[in-house]
């Protein structure tokens, strides 16, 4: 009795593992998966195998009349354990081929592991019968039948796979599962010593348990700290290791290396060859700074975190990084050039916590996007400045949408003949506490950042759309309206608008909304039913910024577009320049589309005289017409004969 009792320890040991492992699996919902589903699956299978087995050490050990129910004990006990095997065996394959459970060999691999567990099924169900694998005596004893060698055959068959799957794909397999198959041979190694020398041990629980304990210290945990497509640090991990160096106060410099347009380069050579781009750079990264620890932050950004404030060496690095990126970089068949910017920020000078660090990174990263390629913005007092005015100003914006600090300024847009208004534009300014006006050069981009542009721009609308039904006796012309690309990614965006223009009876055709190239760098459904839907409606578009940019005529071909405001850097006061030349041509061009060109900047009566010879249909600027007030610009428009 004592021996029966003892031969349990191992399964006792191996059910505490399981039933911890599961804790710690349920409970890790931050990064669960489908593979984190299917490790999951392997811990209930091996909890339930090993209570199979303490079953039926506490059949066998009762007293007669012997149990009918062990019998059948047994052979669910045999199954459940195959069963575990084959699902930890699969659990392998994924780990193998990351996000590549289509391939052929994985499929492959993947039915023949299934059909031997299929097959030893079958022999379990109909052993009743034949007694091949194991029989029971009267006394509660299991006997092996002819065919005992067939489990361990069968495991010893699917491990085989795993290997020769892992063998021929290693360089694909996750980072953590390397380090798995290394200590795998040791693990089983110490198991098959054990037997040995306790042969009446049962350890087939023990042996699922620590199999599970590898791939989950491996694997599962692993994840968490390593990227799977690059290999280099995952974001969690730079956040543990900034929390255990600033409780220790020990100073250290960030460095975020963020590539620029990347969209395009996926979009132009697809998706596995962007892969590819980023491992390249992500390797590129770990040879210029060796003794320096690298991180994936974002889908295209890495940082590098120096484990000292900013010296030599680290400046170094940056500069060798930087004219690295001046090259081709070359991977899965393709060369191309990446842009590139460059942000740093150090503890303790540039922030006290974890999140203040890589909150002020990601502005310094954000303003280094807007100058050229390769420019680096390191965080300092200039930069903290602007980032606490950047902060107000995102305050000052959610706090006037409440207190009407926001107004609307009109500017009026002349015909051809430069003699009479046909239109106007909608023009948003804000008043700051102390009654100054901010620029919307700050504010606009700023609501962009933070999102808040989008009830902006309703509110702009539900102004507008009351003002034009407030002054319906002037005949006011149409009025534009300007629209993030943001607008055109809500939903809903088509039904706001209607419903704005039949709550104050306004004709879709009094609203015009002004777009710019930027809306169509992602072409998606959405925003085609949006567009569409604006032209269904009857409410025209007008394309905005023309000459600037990615400024090319498929938007004007693609889209309906009514009228193109072509930019101001156009307009030249030299009748000979070569920009001149350019915009006689677009003129003429858009004419043969049916396209109006609106020209803006216009500032003297020179300008206007040759915008007439060009042929433009319709000019706007400081010649004409400033901004005004709504009061003025009722009086301008009263003074002139409207279109």
């Amino acid at each position: 009795m004592i021996l029966q009792v003892a031969s349990a320890i191992p399964e006792m040991l191996a059910l505490i593992l399981l039933f911890i492992l599961l804790v710690l699996s349920l409970t890790d919902s931050t990064y669960a998966s489908r593979r984190t589903g299917l490790f999951t699956s392997c811990l209930v299978m091996a909890t339930v195998s090993t209570l199979c087995s303490l079953a039926l050490v506490t059949y066998q050990q009762m007293a007669d009349p012997f149990p009918q129910g062990i019998y059948s004990m047994a052979i669910w006990g045999q199954v459940v354990t195959m069963l575990t095997v084959s699902l930890i065996c699969t659990y392998s394959l994924v780990e193998i081929y990351p996000g590549t459970s289509t391939r052929r060999s994985f499929r492959i691999a993947r039915t023949i592991l299934w059909t031997l567990f299929g097959i030893y099924f079958l022999m379990c169900a109909f052993n009743h019968l034949h007694h091949l694998l194991f029989a029971i005596d009267d006394q509660g004893m299991i006997h092996d039948g002819v065919m005992a060698w067939m489990p361990k055959a069968i495991y010893f068959t699917q491990y085989a796979i795993v290997l020769v799957c892992y063998i021929h794909h290693r360089k694909e397999a996750d980072h953590g599962f390397h380090h798995a198959m290394l200590l795998f041979p040791f693990v089983g190694a110490g198991i098959a010593l054990f037997q040995a020398v306790t042969p009446y041990m049962l350890i087939d629980g023990i042996i699922l348990a620590l199999l599970l304990l590898l791939l989950f210290v491996c694997c599962q945990r692993q994840r968490v700290h390593h990227d799977r497509l690059t290999s280099v640090g995952s974001r969690e991990a730079l956040s543990a290791i900034m929390h255990r160096m600033i409780a220790a106060k020990q100073p250290f410099t960030l460095q975020q290396v963020s590539l620029l347009h990347f969209r395009h380069t996926n979009r132009r050579f697809g998706l596995q060859a962007g892969d590819a781009l980023l491992r390249e750079v992500a390797h590129a990264i770990q040879k210029v700074c060796p003794n320096d620890h690298c991180y994936r932050f974002n889908g295209t950004d890495f940082v590098i975190l120096h484990t000292h404030l900013p010296n030599e060496e680290s400046n170094a690095q940056l500069d060798a990084l930087r004219e690295r990126f001046t090259d081709f970089w070359e991977a899965d068949g393709v060369r191309t050039h990446l842009g590139v910017s460059f942000a740093q920020v150090s503890y303790p000078n540039g922030g006290d916590t974890a999140e203040e660090l890589i909150n002020n990174l990601e502005y310094c990263q954000l303003r280094a996007r807007d100058l050229p390629d390769s420019a680096v913005v390191v965080f300092d007092d200039n930069v903290r400045q602007q980032l606490a005015n950047r902060e107000r100003i995102n305050d000052l914006i959610v706090s006037s949408l409440s207190t009407n600090r926001f107004f609307l300024c009109y500017q009026p847009i002349y015909d051809a003949s430069g003699t009479k208004p046909c239109a106007a534009e909608a023009l948003l300014r804000l008043r700051d506490e102390d009654g100054s006006i901010i620029s919307p050069g700050i504010f606009i981009p700023a609501a962009e950042e933070n999102g808040s542009i989008i009830q902006v721009t309703w509110m702009v609308l539900g102004k507008v759309c009351e003002f034009l039904s407030t002054h319906k006796d002037e005949h006011l012309p149409p009025i534009s309206i300007n629209f993030s690309a943001q607008q055109f990614a809500e939903t809903d965006m088509c039904t706001v608008i209607k419903r704005y223009l039949d709550h104050y009876r306004v004709s879709p055709s009094q609203i015009k909304i002004e777009i710019t190239e930027r809306v169509f760098t992602e072409i998606n459904d959405l925003l085609l039913r949006n567009i569409h839907g604006l032209q269904e409606m009857g409410v025209g578009l007008y394309l905005d910024d023309f000459g600037t940019g990615y400024s090319n005529l498929a938007s004007v071909l693609n889209y309906p577009i009514e009228v193109v405001k072509v930019d101001r850097s156009l307009l030249t006061n030299e009748p000979d320049s070569k920009a001149n030349d350019l915009l006689q041509a677009l003129v003429s061009g858009l004419k043969q589309l049916d396209v109006e060109v609106l020209i803006e900047g216009v500032e003297t009566s020179e300008q206007s005289h040759r915008m007439q010879n060009i042929g433009v249909d319709r000019m706007q600027g400081f010649y004409y017409a400033r901004p005004m007030e709504e009061k003025d610009f009722l009086t301008h428009m009263a003074k002139n004969s409207v279109a």
